[in-house]
């Protein structure tokens, strides 16, 4: 049975129908003339507050008719419990504000019993007035580590000490460095899930007279990997502050290049030369990466000469500041001084730039490479690419992003969307410097064949198919929802890709549990899909390959309109909510005519997104005709 702990100063009428309305179903414990006991201080009654928090196994609720002691609670310790309720029984304030929270801290750790964790959240405490990044860089990795080991407590109390110290700092308790005051920004942000902090982060670091262009293009990755994974709910606000953030970041780049540059007219360039920028070249277990594959070679077999440049780009590290785990790209160290890479047989003109260089380092190396070979025009594959953008002031430069439903954040380029904008998307103005293309895909062949039985799916079940390498963040608790009543109906789900949390999740929801296998990482989608009946996708910005796959093989989709998926598999499979997803996966599973009908429709959707070739000669075709017409 939940508890309920109760911090009263009066127990009349009001307390008295709180506690019949609650009592069968809650133990409740009361804190009596909490004003008089606590001695009209609030210290005390949060230490106790934080004792109550570390004792007890789950969350309770917290109840209060002293307002004063609810505001403190409701701001630093909310996390503690499910619910808060504030009794309004017009109890004087006569509670010291403020309160010693240097004090408060001084007496939570006291209570703990870890050694380790006391002494990080001290140092953590002391370090107001650290300018050092390696310092904070520690601080991360050991805060980290100490979540991982016992996540929900210690999650709830780091995120209990940054509002702590906020707070002491609001109360002029404490001073803080800006070094130290984002890092704990950061951290809150991230821990809390906290849209409003991540606001006030970006605008703390435009505001600051600190940071230049590499510190902002390095918290413009960062973000972009929020936004990815969906750490966080990134609002319209955080989106301006982004635009700006690259913009400002872009303009310093350019001023100290400007002087350098100079446009290669179109008389000069060679016609069938394109210069294709990637952000990240990883192998082929990298969807991304497939993608720049595959253009590639469409571009060769229309007669391109393809030149690759892996500008490594994708979440740099370079310009750190202090940030809460901060991610940082892979590479792999091996394509180091290639000048060929080879693509499914085909080899191409390739060169990875050091991660070690600069951007502006990065920068004259490729200018060099543009004045040798002098491409007609560069292909940006990969959104965010500030080389990208200070190339296209050499050479005509159209960028796509790799969330091909989305439009590529760019300064300097052409914009391709990988599917046609929608009416009242962009006015007419933007819209017209928007290159239209159908995004496509070349599937990878297929080598195996699975049974069932190998992978422990019962043979007589309906089994939907769930794909990712995000699962973590993108199997939310609605999704999961939808997956339970499938399976209550009879069905069976199949999780596959990276999914770290599958056993954790699994405990919320015990029907999924007994109903579901995680498979890991699957290195034959096609052969999975032909022992699965439908591709069930939770909401997310990615997954086009996946779903094309399902289709290959005849498995129909139900997905929300919204993201790649939804831009991949077309309207016919999509559904407006997760209420509308769950009727229509009862309705494949009983309806056999009409899931022989969607699985046709699905094959030929298969067939016209992976015709390849005609989509890049139709695209080629669009970007030559632009830059002819608009550029130099």
């Amino acid at each position: 049975m939940k508890s309920i702990y109760c911090f009263m100063e009066r127990q009349g009428t009001i307390w008295e129908e709180f506690v019949e309305k609650y009592d069968s179903q809650f133990e409740i414990h009361l804190y009596s003339s909490i004003l008089n006991s606590c001695g009209n201080n609030l210290l005390p009654c949060m230490t106790e507050v934080f004792s109550i928090f570390w004792e007890k196994e789950e969350k309770g609720w917290f109840v209060t008719d002293v307002k004063e002691l609810y505001d403190v609670v409701q701001e630093l310790d909310s996390q503690f419990f499910d619910k808060m309720i504030y009794l309004d029984q017009n109890v004087p304030e006569i509670l010291d504000l403020p309160f010693d929270v240097c004090k408060m801290m001084d007496l939570e750790v006291s209570i703990l019993k870890d050694e380790l964790t006391k002494k990080l959240i001290n140092l953590l405490r002391k370090a107001t007035f650290v300018t050092d990044y390696d310092q904070f860089s520690d601080f991360s990795d050991a805060i980290g580590f100490e979540i991982q080991t016992d996540e929900f407590k210690k999650h709830t109390l780091f995120i209990h000490i940054c509002r702590s110290i906020f707070y002491a700092a609001k109360q002029e308790e404490i001073k803080m460095s800006e070094e130290y005051r984002i890092f704990l920004m950061s951290l809150l942000m991230k821990l809390e899930k906290n849209t409003e902090m991540a606001n006030d982060f970006l605008q703390l670091v435009l505001e600051s007279d600190k940071y230049q262009e590499d510190n902002y293009y390095f918290i413009w990755n960062q973000y972009k990997d929020i936004s990815l994974r969906r750490r966080i709910d990134l609002d319209n606000v955080t989106q301006q502050l982004r635009d700006r953030m690259y913009q400002c970041c872009y303009n310093l780049y350019y001023e100290k290049i400007k002087n350098k540059v100079h446009k290669i007219p179109l008389a000069e360039r060679k016609k069938n030369c394109v210069l294709v920028l990637t952000i990240q070249y990883l192998d082929n277990r990298h969807a991304p990466t497939n993608t720049v594959g595959e253009r590639c070679k469409a571009l060769k077999k229309i007669g391109k000469e393809v030149y690759i440049v892996n500008t490594a780009e994708h979440c740099l590290y370079q310009g750190y500041i202090p940030f809460y785990r901060a991610v940082e790209g892979n590479i792999l160290s091996e394509n180091y001084g290639k000048n060929e890479i080879e693509i499914d047989g085909e080899r191409f003109n390739f060169l990875q730039l050091s991660v070690d260089d600069t951007i502006l380092e990065r920068f004259g190396i490729l200018h060099e490479l543009i004045q040798k070979i002098k491409p007609y025009y560069i292909l940006s594959i990969g959104t965010g690419s500030m080389l990208a953008d200070l190339c296209g002031n050499i050479v005509p430069c159209a960028s796509m992003a790799l969330a091909f439903s989305t439009f590529p954040h760019t300064a300097n380029c052409m914009r391709i969307l990988g599917r046609n904008l929608q009416q009242g998307e962009l006015d007419n103005k933007e819209a017209g410097k928007v290159i239209e293309s159908r995004f496509t895909f070349e599937l990878k062949q297929q080598i195996k064949h699975f049974t069932r039985a190998q992978f422990q799916i019962p043979e007589n079940r309906f089994v939907l198919a769930v794909i990712g390498i995000r699962l973590d963040y993108e199997v939310t608790s609605e999704f999961c929802q939808v997956l339970s009543d499938a399976c209550v109906n009879g069905a069976f789900v199949v999780f596959a890709g990276i999914f770290d949390t599958y056993e954790k999740m699994m405990k919320e929801y015990t029907i999924l549990a007994k109903n579901s296998i995680f498979i890991g990482y699957c290195d034959d989608m096609l052969a999975l899909m032909e022992i699965c009946d439908l591709y069930v996708n939770p909401k997310r910005l990615g997954g086009g390959f996946s779903i094309i796959e399902a289709f290959e093989k005849g498995v129909p989709g139900v997905y929300l309109r919204t993201g790649d998926v939804y831009t991949a598999g077309g309207e016919e499979f999509s559904v407006k909510d997760f209420d509308e997803m769950t009727q229509m996966i009862e309705k494949y599973k009983n309806d056999r005519e009409f899931y022989r009908l969607m699985s046709d429709k699905a094959r030929k959707r298969a067939r016209l997104m992976t015709s390849s070739l005609e989509a890049m000669r139709d695209l080629d075709g669009k970007i030559m005709g632009k830059l002819e017409k608009e550029f130099w």
